[in-house]
């Protein structure tokens, strides 16, 4: 086996926190989970890449009605529906925040930071989505975008000036 993937991103268990009137389990996906998952696959699998995988982070889904009776909608922030608009510097922001709040935005720009710094060795992390949304993958390139511009790299002539903004 050449890499490991850890699902519902980091690969932690859900953590009790206060949201939406009452206690709710949310994955660890807050920026600090994220980083401390990358060092400790480093320790234990050295050789092995890394991926972030957001298909098991099912936490806050939010269903509405549709308008036919009976008819009910799902939108999850997993699959990029659902943007809270959290900035990507959480540095003054409670991990309980960050848990309740981040969405797949942050997560897309916190894994892609730590996979383009030098100590990542290039090519062993990697973030992965499997939604069909178009809205995942404008949120996705964008913190690709957004991920390059603060490691100091370059955009790559194909993305140099791209926009994704959706509607």
């Amino acid at each position: 086996m050449d890499l490991v993937s850890y699902h519902g991103l980091t690969g932690l268990p859900a953590k009790s926190v206060a949201a939406c009137g009452g206690q709710q389990n949310i994955y660890q996906v807050d920026r600090s989970s994220i980083t401390s998952r990358a060092s400790t696959h480093r320790s234990i699998h050295p050789d092995k890449a890394l991926i972030y995988s957001t298909d098991a982070v099912g936490h806050q889904a939010h269903y509405y009605n549709g308008p036919s009776a009976g008819q009910i909608f799902s939108m999850n922030k997993r699959d990029g529906q659902i943007s809270t608009a959290l900035l990507n510097d959480v540095s003054a922001v409670d991990v309980n925040t960050q848990l309740r709040r981040s969405d797949l935005d942050n997560w897309a720009y916190w894994c892609l930071v730590l996979a383009l710094k030098p100590q990542a060795r290039q090519g062993n992390i990697h973030f992965q989505n499997l939604s069909s949304f178009l809205t995942s993958f404008a949120s996705i390139n964008e913190a690709f975008l957004q991920a390059l511009d603060d490691t100091g790299m370059t955009r790559p002539p194909i993305v140099q000036g791209a926009s994704t903004q959706v509607g």
